[in-house]
């Protein structure tokens, strides 16, 4: 049975111009001081996930959660999840998402002095896919990022342990969170980040140490920076032909660049900025953008320069907005269409005036000028004499033995006291959406027709027809911000029920057919415990073994032929995962 449920539909009707592929907003999160740093990922269909957890947890070890949002191109929420592990308290560290659409986290988890590396699959609609809690086999440990190519998982951070120097850790999963393998190595210091290289190798930086490693985590070369060079705060970001790192020195920046084998290609003018680092990514024609804090007074301007391919500084621009910034950690991302997405965290010191601290921020690249803010021209750049310089160092490098710990994960929709988001701008319209709830009799599936070719489903980009049979939530949306529509087709299914047969004879003389009695159903079994009976009322047999019901033997000698009276009590699994409860009374003929 179908029933409509309708949330606020303002006109539903077939759209005849083209969709707009997004949309410029500023939104503001709600008590800030609440949460540790948010970094976004940007999905093929221009949406953006946020992640970020509960600072109150790491203060004070407990009721820690991660939080994960997903935005669609026009700012509007499709769904924000908490996930709690139980018993631990959760820290969020990364994010990635695969090429599959589906949401790859990267953290710890903490019960009291018990530390664990924390790996979270979610589908694209937030459903967790798979949990995975690692021992790292050491007393302390901190996360760093997470990386993803070719359907791997790279796993990055810092290992403590007593009286030993630090090392950091190399960790390779597929994608479904199993370990593989896994490196641990020294010098090592706070902080860093790693990379998959062009060849599926892989690039770590840990302050003034850099790692080459092979496919196989081998090591290829390492260096450190000498006392007279300036250390990189952002980096690795590969680039055709090597490697860009950012340095900060005296609130000045400047970039540079190293070929694959460590040497030195160029360096870049220099440019004022904060001391936090820059958010770098490089774009499809080979050049990078940086996104990056200006400071004036005491708050600081949200800047943007793009960087040859060379390393020359073709463009700076500054935003203009009716409020200041308080910016500390920044993140980016820029899709094909020239809309431009930055997550921006508070400074680690308040400003003494009102000003945004932990923001969402969209705008296109291709506009001059909306009607909350624009990007404005400048240049500022420098001459400068320093220059990255590293010599070799002897790494010592060993397997990292990591083993699975059980644990679970709780999932529940995000109260709006938890995390919200207001619009610092005028608001987009609001969405209309159209809630479809059915339910699938025992065998039956759903071919759904979208309304039109504008809508698409948002978990595989297509606008096909859709044979459903599985239960689960499914979106489309017409990916306007004009008039923006979705639907949601939420399924359930009824249970089919268990069916299950006991032959009413067998024959135990070993030559291959029905030697054995045994219990046939479509369903999956759970419990048994079988007992057998003589004609005169004698337990002959009894067991709880899943795999055998009664091989014809009574205290292992067999038994004469005749009639016995086999009682079996079972729990069987259904398809949706729910169990069924049954008992069978039968008289079985014993044959030789």
């Amino acid at each position: 049975m179908r029933f409509y449920r309708l949330l606020s539909i303002l006109t539903l009707y077939l759209l005849s111009a083209q969709a707009l592929l997004g949309q410029d907003y500023l939104k503001t999160l709600d008590s800030p001081e609440k949460y540790l740093q948010q970094k976004i990922a940007r999905t093929e269909l221009g949406e953006i996930v946020i992640g970020t957890s509960s600072l109150e947890a790491l203060n004070t070890g407990d009721d820690g959660k991660i939080f994960l949002s997903k935005l669609d191109n026009c700012g509007q929420l499709r769904w924000s999840y908490s996930y709690q592990t139980k018993g631990f308290y959760a820290e969020f560290r990364d994010i990635v998402i695969g090429q599959d659409g589906s949401i790859f986290v990267f953290g710890s988890a903490y019960q009291g002095f018990d530390e664990r590396v924390m790996l979270l699959k979610v589908n694209s609609q937030g459903e967790v896919k798979r949990f995975k809690l690692y021992n790292t086999g050491t007393v302390d440990h901190f996360t760093y990022n997470i990386a993803m190519k070719d359907n791997r998982v790279l796993a990055y951070g810092l290992l403590l342990d007593w009286n030993i120097q630090k090392q950091g850790f190399i960790a390779v999963f597929d994608d479904e969170l199993n370990y593989e393998w896994g490196k641990r190595f020294t010098p090592f210091d706070t902080g860093g980040e790693a990379i998959f290289t062009e060849e599926g190798g892989f690039l770590c930086r840990s302050d003034k140490y850099t790692y080459m490693l092979t496919p196989n985590g081998e090591l290829q070369w390492a260096s450190e920076g000498t006392s007279d060079s300036p250390v990189p705060t952002t980096g690795p970001v590969s680039v055709s032909g090597g490697y860009i790192f950012q340095v900060i020195r005296e609130n000045q920046s400047f970039f540079y660049k190293l070929a694959p084998d460590g040497t030195l290609s160029w360096k870049s003018p220099a440019f004022t900025s904060t001391k936090y680092p820059a958010s770098i990514r490089r774009e499809s024609n080979g050049d990078i953008i940086a996104i990056y804090g200006y400071p004036t007074n005491n708050t600081n301007e949200l800047c943007y320069l793009w960087l040859s391919a060379d390393g020359q500084i073709l463009e700076q621009r500054r935003l203009v907005t009716a409020q200041a910034f308080n910016t500390g950690e920044i993140y980016h991302s820029l899709d094909e269409d020239g809309y431009l997405t930055i997550a921006g965290n508070g400074a680690s010191i308040p400003a003494t005036t009102p000003s945004l601290r932990n923001f969402l921020l969209q705008v296109s690249m291709e506009k001059e000028e909306t009607d909350c803010f624009y990007w404005e021209p400048f240049q500022e750049t420098f001459t400068h004499d320093y220059s990255p310089k590293a010599t070799a160092i002897d790494t010592a490098i060993s397997e990292l033995n990591m083993s699975l710990y059980d644990g679970s994960i709780q999932i529940e929709r995000a109260s709006t006291l938890e995390l919200k988001f207001n619009n610092a701008c005028e608001s987009t319209p609001d969405q209309s959406q159209l809630e479809i709830d059915t339910t699938l009799q025992c065998g039956e599936n759903w071919l759904i027709d979208l309304p039109s070719p504008e809508f698409i489903w948002l978990d595989n980009a297509s606008s096909e027809p859709r044979l459903v049979e599985e239960a689960g939530t499914y979106q489309a949306s017409n990916l306007s911000c004009t008039n923006p529509i979705a639907y949601t087709y939420t399924i359930s299914r009824e249970a089919c029920s268990c069916a299950v047969y006991l032959p009413n004879a067998f024959s135990p003389n070993n030559d291959g057919q029905n030697d054995q009695l045994s219990l046939f159903s479509g369903c999956t079994v759970s419990q048994i415990s079988t007992a057998v009976y003589s004609r005169w009322g004698d337990k002959l047999v009894e067991n709880k073994s899943t795999d055998q019901i009664w091989d014809g033997r009574s205290g292992g000698k067999a038994v004469p032929p005749g009639l016995y009276l086999v009682v079996i009590n079972y729990q069987l699994m259904d398809e949706v995962g729910e169990l069924q409860d049954g008992e069978i009374v039968q008289e079985v003929m014993l044959i030789k």
